[in-house]
């Protein structure tokens, strides 16, 4: 069958490619390749991405009107168009920046992860290194250059979602600019608007009751549709039926109601301000306190002008930032280092092959008593172990207690944000009721929930609208490293703890003999992928609580207002209603998987270097870690039946003599020498470990000691040392009140 790289690389380069790949193989530098591959598909993101913004470029400048470089137009037309190609782009966005990041980290945490050659540097200063899991502590016993490239690879993912932003152009009226007055209205009107009467029956202006009128245009911001032309059922004295043209969709004009020219009594109040020389023959005219009765209105159809807008500079930055991934991750891959040990089965390995002497002695140590023995400065001296009564429950929680209590802190932040921002609405005597909060939009503008920062819109308000719109996204980011950590801790702690209760193959990172390949960056795939659509949803969930918002005028003829454009940032409760509800409820998640106790009472390494190889000093012919392998006390006479070969197989006689010495000290178990024969069989293997499936005689043989003149006194006395181990022979279970060391 073809390789991996024969199906994917040409013939020329497949020799070469899997030539390097033994190579490694042979160096016991098989992490390399994974960071290779990662190189490989960060490349490809980048081309992808300087391919995207070529053809950006030449579509946004190859456009007729004026393109700034901050920001340029890629398409303007219907809303719908617009929107369909943002969530387009969104996903490639998305999917692109998955692998991205996912490469990233995976480099990163191979730069993180020490080599056997590190800890056994280290465990002598009464140091120990994270393993198996992302860690900040390791960053300080690494070299410069690797710390140097960890930071550049965490750095360069913060812009990578930054690529497009998606911009909405509302067609508003001119919010300061007011009509000229005159005495013959109509000729003022076709003086300021630049059209005839007769235009307002033509096709271009839709004719609407006064309710439609009233539904149409009591909107926050309008799109589609242009001058608005209100006809009465009364005529002036020349016999016109044009009474006042005036711009009025804003605070500035007439009071804080955008509104009110809606209201009965509004054209009996009003007053015309001059704006010009054209037609201003008065000071000012009063429409007086006649009242008026609407007949119909006509409303004029104008093309919709949403935006589909690139950002030209955070492009190039995200482009810098790729390469600088790229670049970073091929300097990984040449980084000398051998045996690193990425997992906790890799480093359970490599101490069952080679074993640490500087924890040996300790084999009941656990990661607390390493944690407690730091803070209280004293050094790690073999002693003895007592084993804790079974009943004990070791709440998984436990082993990730401060990164559980950051993600709280954040989501906490979240929270008292919240409740500013209904608050900030309950000040401006707007409801606060879920069904008023879910009317102001989900992810849309809404003129009551705006963060007006900037007077007037230019290229430096739109960028910083833009970054500031996205800083949320860093904080959840970091919640979900925080929240990967957890998970991480408590799902390696719970396989560690497996090994306590039957035999297993090893998980590791490059599975040989019997091991099993380990999960991707250690999380199962029933826990990864809920976890990243979760991630997505939550990402998405804070897109649509604070966005950009740009808001274009334009005059009565038509053409844009730029000076006078709105630039902000806008928020929708309900949408952080809802994200903090996801984000709620995934903590709930992850403190209910917490509240679980582990089976046995396994000393919990975690991912503990010291304890890990404190765990892993096996007797004599058990060290094979290719083998199924499981922890506990180590029988002595198991130690001894075939010291001089490792296979960690047993010969049938001296197994029989064992068996039969069990059961002249335990005659009441009545125990079956032939169905232990059969359950002790692994893989066509001999062990003195029964299966687990032999539920009723393992629980009592697991605490019978094979008891000799060296490990028991004649008269009852204190019993000698036990010792526990991960073993590939088998072990039993440890005995209440028994030493260990």
């Amino acid at each position: 069958m073809k390789s991996f790289t024969s199906r994917v690389l040409p013939q020329s380069l497949t020799s070469k490619v899997e030539e390097l790949i033994q190579q490694d193989r042979d160096n016991k530098r098989e992490w390399v390749i994974g960071v290779l591959l990662c190189a490989f598909a960060a490349t490809i993101v980048m081309i992808i991405n300087i391919i995207l913004t070529i053809i950006a470029v030449a579509v946004a400048y190859s456009r007729t009107e004026d393109q700034g470089f901050v920001s340029a137009t890629l398409y303007e037309g219907k809303c719908s168009t617009q929107k369909n190609w943002a969530r387009g782009l969104h996903l490639l966005i998305n999917i692109l920046s998955t692998i991205m990041l996912a490469a990233s980290n995976y480099c990163m945490q191979c730069l993180s992860s020490p080599s056997r050659q590190n800890i056994d540097d280290l465990h002598p200063q009464q140091e120990w290194l994270d393993i198996g899991i992302p860690s900040l502590k390791n960053l300080f016993f690494i070299g410069w250059r690797r710390r140097v490239l960890w930071m550049v690879l965490l750095v360069s993912s913060l812009p990578i979602h930054l690529m497009f932003v998606c911009k909405t152009m509302f067609s508003d009226f001119d919010f300061e600019h007011q009509p000229n007055n005159d005495t013959d209205f109509a000729n003022c009107f076709e003086d300021n608007i630049a059209m005839s009467m007769s235009d307002f029956y033509s096709e271009e202006f839709e004719k609407l009751d006064t309710q439609k009128c009233k539904d149409t245009y009591a909107v926050d911001f309008l799109a589609g549709r242009g001058n608005l032309i209100i006809i009465t059922n009364n005529s002036t004295v020349d016999n016109k039926s044009l009474l006042w043209a005036g711009s009025q969709n804003g605070p500035l004009v007439f009071g804080n109601n955008p509104f009110g020219w809606m209201c009965d009594a509004w054209v009996s109040n009003i007053t015309v301000q001059p704006a010009g020389s054209v037609c201003a023959t008065h000071p000012y005219s009063s429409m007086g306190k006649e009242p008026y009765m609407v007949g119909h209105c006509r409303s004029q159809k104008i093309d919709e002008k949403c935006q589909l807008v690139f950002n030209l500079p955070i492009c190039l930055a995200v482009i810098f930032c790729n390469a600088a991934k790229v670049f970073c991750m091929f300097l990984t891959a040449h980084d000398e280092r051998r045996e690193i040990l990425l997992t906790v089965g890799d480093a359970v390995s490599s101490f069952m092959d080679k074993p640490d002497t500087m924890t040996e002695g300790n084999c009941l140590l656990s990661k607390f008593d390493i944690t407690k023995s730091s803070q209280s400065s004293t050094t790690l001296q073999p002693g003895k172990k007592r084993w804790m009564k079974s009943s004990v429950c070791s709440p998984h929680l436990s082993d990730g207690s401060p990164n559980f209590y950051r993600c709280f802190l954040l989501l906490g932040i979240s929270g008292f944000l919240l409740g500013l921002t209904i608050s900030s609405l309950a000040a401006a005597a707007e409801k606060t009721s879920i069904s008023s909060l879910w009317n102001l939009g989900f992810g849309t503008p809404s003129a009551n929930a705006l963060m007006k920062l900037w007077e007037y819109g230019g290229d430096g308000s739109n960028l910083s609208a833009v970054l500031l719109a996205n800083c949320p996204q860093i904080p959840v980011s970091v919640a979900y490293f925080l929240y990967n950590n957890i998970l991480t801790t408590m799902l390696l702690a719970a396989e560690y703890d497996g090994y306590a209760q039957q035999r297993k193959s090893l998980r590791v990172s490059w599975p040989k003999g019997h091991q099993r390949s380990t999960y991707y960056l250690t999380l199962p795939y029933q826990y990864s992928f809920p976890l990243m659509v979760a991630h997505t949803l939550l990402h998405w969930l804070i897109s649509q609580s604070l966005f950009y918002v740009q808001v274009l005028p334009f005059d009565a003829r038509g053409n844009p207002v730029p000076e006078k454009q709105l630039v902000a940032c806008g928020y929708s409760p309900i949408a952080i209603i809802f994200a903090m509800s996801l984000g709620g409820l995934m903590v709930c998640a992850i403190l209910g998987m917490g509240m679980k106790c582990y089976k046995t009472n396994i000393p919990l390494a975690v991912s503990c270097s010291a304890a890990v190889s404190a765990a892993c000093h096996p007797p004599p012919g058990g060290g094979d870690p290719l083998k199924p392998i499981k922890w506990g006390e180590i029988p002595e006479q198991a130690a001894r039946l075939d010291p001089r070969t490792s296979s960690g197989k047993v010969e049938t006689g001296e197994e029989e003599i064992a068996l039969r010495s069990l059961s002249s000290l335990c005659p009441e178990s009545s125990l079956d020498i032939g169905r232990y024969h059969e359950l002790c069989t692994v893989d066509g293997e001999r062990s003195l470990t029964p299966d687990p499936s032999w539920q009723g005689q393992e629980s009592h043989a697991s605490q019978v000691q094979f008891l000799t003149g060296e490990n028991a006194s004649s008269d009852g006395g204190e019993q000698s040392e036990g010792h526990c181990s991960f073993s590939s022979l088998g072990a039993i279970a440890p005995s209440l009140g028994r030493p260990y060391a």
